[in-house]
C-alpha cells in the first residue's frame, strides 16, 4: 500500500508526467552511456580519420572522388561531415554530442509519428525503443558513422514536425523545403525515410478506401499539399538519378545486382530487420558480469517497469485501425531495407559472415517499435477478459523491463570489447609525446601501437601510412611538454618493456603487447605461432649504453604425428642470434613449459 500523500501525488496528471519524463531521461542516460565507449569501429571511420588528418583540401577532393565513384551527389557535402565526426570522435565531449543528437532524433521521430497518428505514443514508443535497441560492432550509428544518418534524419524530421504543427507559409515554406531537399539528397537512407513520412501523412489525411478508390484519387489530386510533396520528392529523385547517370556507381554496396536472388534477398531483408534488435544477441555469457553491473541493470529494470506503468496511465488518444497501421509499417520496414539487402555485397556479408545488421537496421527498428506500441495501445484499450485486463499493464511493463535489463548486460559486455579499441587510440596518443620510444619503421610502429591488429583498415598497407601521420598530428597539436609524469608512466603499461632478471609470461592481455606479426589468438597460458616467421617486440629496460644482455626465451614446440621435430631460429634485423631444436622422442620443451621472456643482465668487463 502507498501512503495517502503518495497516492494523491501520483494521481495528479502533471506530476505523473514529470516523474515519467525524469525516468525516461535517467533510462536514456543509462542506456546511452554504453554507446560512449565505442568509436572508429569500422574501417570506413578509420579511413575518414586518415583523410581528415590531411587537411580541408584533401577532405573536399576525397569527398568528390567518393561521390563520383558511388554516384551519390549528397556525398559531396555529407562525406566531409563524416570525416569531421570520425576525427572528433576520439574526444569524449564530441561522442557525448553525437549520442545526444542520435537519441534526440529518435525521440523526435516518435513525437512526429504520434502527431501523424493522433496518438500520444511518443513516451511509450521511446521506452520500447530503449529496450530493443542494441549496441553492436556492425555499421550501426552512433558508434560508427556518428552523423551520417543522424544529421539528415534530424533535419528531415524537425522540418516535417514543425510543418505539421505550425504549417508552412511564405519564406518558411521555401526554407523548409530546401532543408528537406538537402537532407533527403544526402543519403539514400534519408530519402527512403522521407518517402515513408510523406506517404504516412498522405494516408493519415486521406485514408485509403479499397472499395472506393476513385474518390480517394480525386481527393489526392485536389490536395495542394500532395502536389508540393510530389514536386519535392521528384526534384530529389531527379537530381539523384541525373548525377548517377553522369557518374555511374562502381560501388557494389549501392547496386541492385542481387535483386534476382530471391532467397538471399528475403533472408537478408529479414536478418537486417531482426538483427537490428537486441533480442537475437542474448546469450548466457551476458550473465557473467560484476556485482555493480548486476545492481545497475536491476535498478534500470525497476525504473523501466515504473516508467511503463506511468506511461500506460496516460490516455493514448483516439482509436486507430490497427490493421491499416500495421500493414503500412510492415511495408515501410521492407521498403527501407530492400534497396540495401538487394546488393550482392550485403547479401554476401549476411549469408557468408553472419554480419547482417547495417545502417538500415537503425531505420527498420523504428517501424518495429511503432508496430509494438500501436499493438500495445490497441490491446490495452479493450480486453474481453476482465482478469487479463487487470494484469495487462503490469505484464507489458514486466516484459519490457526484463528485456531492458538483459539488454544492459549485453551492452556491458560489448562495451568491454569496444574498450580494446579505445586503449589502442590512447596508447598512440601517449606514444606521440615520447618520440624516443617510437620504432624506426612503420611496421614496427604498427606492431607496437596495435599488436593485436584490433583497429580495422581497408588495406594491409594502410596502417603503415596511417599511424606515422596520426602520431605526427597528435604531436603537433598536443602540448607534450605538459604531459603529466603519471601519464608518461602509464605509457609504460602498454609498451613492451622487459626488465633484467624479470620473467614475462606471454599470455592474456598483458602479453599481447610483446607480439608482432605471425601469432595466433593469444590465450591465458601463452600463444602459438601460425606462420614460418613470428615477431617479438621488446624494449630492454635498465640497460646503460655499452651494457651487454642475453635474452633467454622459454618456449614449447608443437609436435604431433605429422611433425616429429621443430627448429627454432632467433634473429634480430636478419642477424642470427641462436637456434634450438626439439624432437618428438626428446622433451618438446625448450627450457620450460611456459612461453616467457627474460633478459639476463651482465655489465661489460672493465
Amino acid at each position: 500500500m502507498r501512503p495517502d500523500y503518495l497516492h494523491g501525488l501520483f494521481d495528479r496528471p502533471h506530476m505523473r508526467k514529470t516523474v515519467l519524463y525524469v525516468l525516461i531521461f535517467l533510462l536514456t542516460l543509462w542506456h546511452g552511456h554504453f554507446f560512449l565507449t565505442g568509436y572508429r569501429l569500422s574501417a570506413d571511420d578509420v579511413y575518414f580519420t586518415y583523410i581528415a588528418l590531411q587537411g580541408p583540401k584533401t577532405v573536399l577532393e576525397t569527398a568528390r572522388w567518393i561521390a563520383e565513384g558511388q554516384g551519390r551527389v549528397g556525398f559531396l557535402y555529407l562525406q566531409p561531415i563524416n570525416m569531421f565526426a570520425a576525427l572528433m570522435s576520439e574526444m569524449l565531449i564530441w561522442r557525448l554530442v553525437f549520442v545526444t543528437l542520435y537519441f534526440s532524433t529518435v525521440w523526435l521521430i516518435f513525437v512526429y509519428a504520434g502527431k501523424v497518428l493522433k496518438l500520444s505514443i511518443a513516451p511509450f514508443s521511446f521506452l520500447i525503443f530503449l529496450a530493443l535497441h542494441p549496441l553492436g560492432f556492425e555499421h550501426l550509428p552512433p558508434t560508427t558513422y556518428p552523423l551520417q544518418n543522424t544529421l539528415p534524419f534530424l533535419v528531415l524530421v524537425s522540418c516535417r514536425l514543425v510543418a505539421l504543427s505550425y504549417g508552412e507559409r511564405g519564406g518558411w515554406r521555401v526554407l523548409n523545403r530546401l532543408l528537406q531537399f538537402g537532407a533527403m539528397l544526402a543519403t539514400e537512407f534519408a530519402l527512403l525515410l522521407g518517402i515513408v513520412m510523406v506517404a504516412a501523412e498522405v494516408f493519415a489525411n486521406h485514408p485509403l478506401s479499397l472499395r472506393r478508390p476513385l474518390p480517394w484519387l480525386r481527393a489526392l489530386v485536389k490536395d495542394t499539399r500532395v502536389w508540393i510533396e510530389i514536386v519535392t520528392l521528384g526534384l530529389v529523385v531527379g537530381v539523384y538519378i541525373a548525377y548517377r547517370l553522369a557518374h555511374p556507381s562502381g560501388y557494389e554496396g549501392n547496386s541492385l545486382a542481387g535483386i534476382g536472388n530471391l532467397g538471399a534477398l528475403i533472408s537478408t531483408t529479414w536478418h537486417h530487420i531482426n538483427d537490428g534488435l537486441v533480442l537475437p544477441r542474448f546469450s548466457s555469457r551476458f550473465l557473467k558480469v560484476p556485482l555493480s553491473v548486476w545492481t545497475g541493470t536491476a535498478l534500470s529494470g525497476l525504473a523501466m517497469y515504473a516508467a511503463i506503468i506511468l506511461t500506460l496511465r496516460i490516455p493514448f488518444g483516439k482509436k486507430v485501425s490497427f490493421a491499416a497501421v500495421a500493414a503500412f509499417l510492415l511495408i515501410s520496414m521492407i521498403f527501407v531495407t530492400l534497396p540495401v539487402s538487394a546488393s550482392l555485397k550485403q547479401q554476401g556479408w549476411c549469408q557468408g559472415t553472419g554480419h547482417c545488421a547495417y545502417l538500415d537496421s537503425r531505420t527498420s527498428i523504428l517501424g518495429v517499435v511503432l508496430l509494438l506500441a500501436v499493438a500495445g495501445a490497441a490491446a490495452l484499450r479493450h480486453s474481453p477478459h476482465r482478469r487479463f485486463g487487470e494484469l495487462r499493464r503490469p505484464l507489458v511493463a514486466c516484459v519490457t523491463a526484463v528485456i531492458f535489463a538483459l539488454g544492459g548486460l549485453h551492452h556491458w559486455h560489448v562495451a568491454q570489447d569496444m574498450l580494446r579499441y579505445d586503449r589502442v587510440w590512447k596508447s598512440a596518443q601517449l606514444l606521440a609525446c615520447m618520440p624516443n620510444l617510437v620504432p624506426e619503421t612503420p611496421a614496427q610502429l604498427y606492431d607496437l601501437i596495435d599488436p593485436g591488429h584490433v583497429v580495422p583498415f581497408h588495406e594491409d598497407e594502410a596502417p603503415l601510412r596511417f599511424w606515422p601521420l596520426y602520431l605526427e598530428t597528435v604531436r603537433r597539436q598536443s602540448d607534450c611538454s605538459g604531459t603529466q609524469v603519471l601519464q608518461r608512466s602509464l605509457a609504460g603499461s602498454y609498451l613492451p618493456n622487459l626488465w633484467p632478471e624479470e620473467l614475462q609470461n606471454i599470455g592474456g592481455d598483458e602479453g599481447s603487447r610483446y607480439l608482432g606479426s605471425g601469432w595466433s589468438e593469444i590465450e591465458d597460458w601463452g600463444v602459438w605461432s601460425h606462420a614460418e616467421k613470428a615477431e617479438l617486440i621488446i624494449i630492454p629496460k635498465g640497460l646503460e649504453p655499452g651494457d651487454q644482455a642475453r635474452l633467454q626465451l622459454d618456449a614449447q614446440m608443437f609436435l604431433g604425428p605429422d611433425r616429429s621435430a621443430q627448429r627454432l631460429i632467433i634473429t634480430q634485423m636478419a642477424k642470427h642470434f641462436g637456434k634450438a631444436r626439439a624432437a618428438q622422442k626428446a622433451n618438446p620443451l625448450i627450457r620450460s613449459s611456459a612461453s616467457c621472456l627474460t633478459i639476463l643482465h651482465r655489465r661489460p668487463s672493465p
